[in-house]
């Protein structure tokens, strides 16, 4: 599919995309739009396309991916219960814990930084998006198996790393 194409097409079924986004609640104080969603799916399917995946039924598998962003948003809204700064008795952050916020980010990022684009990718997943393996698996169409062995080979290499730096 041409980037043209691909316009058009992502024109075409923006609407039932932003209606099944729509649907989903995070509760109160959750900043995702369905636009939002709709915008990764569509980023995610055009990833898919440039990498050559073959789609059959690009609508359906539009839809498909824009439920499991749904379902992973909702399920990582439901951990996130207890905000940072709660148990401190002013009802902010103190300065060490968005120093460490921030460390941990930047340490996240610099592991991931040297993962190859499929490990990276699974582990993004997996971690920011609380995906199970099988959604993972249908969202990057790498087998189950594959994506088991891309993760547990990606915390292989990170632990080896932290390790060299200790």
């Amino acid at each position: 599919m041409t980037k043209e194409e691909f316009e058009i097409f992502s024109g075409k079924v923006r609407k039932d995309l932003i209606a099944i986004a729509g649907r989903i609640d995070l509760g109160a104080g959750q900043p995702i739009e369905a636009e939002d969603i709709v915008q990764d799916a569509l980023v995610r399917l055009w990833e898919l396309y440039a990498q050559g995946y073959p789609v059959n039924d690009a609508k359906a598998l539009a839809i498909k991916i824009t439920k499991n962003f749904c379902a992973s948003l909702y399920r990582k809204s439901k951990r996130e219960a207890i905000p940072l700064g709660a148990n401190d008795k002013s009802g902010g952050e103190s300065a060490s814990d968005v120093a460490e916020t921030k460390d941990n980010q930047w340490i996240k990022e610099t592991l991931y930084s040297h993962l190859t684009p499929a490990r990276r990718k699974c582990m993004i997943l997996r971690n920011d998006f609380g995906m199970s393996l099988d959604e993972i698996a249908e969202t990057t169409g790498h087998p189950k198996e594959s994506v088991k062995v891309l993760i547990s080979t990606a915390r292989k290499q990170m632990l080896e790393e932290i390790k060299e730096l200790l």
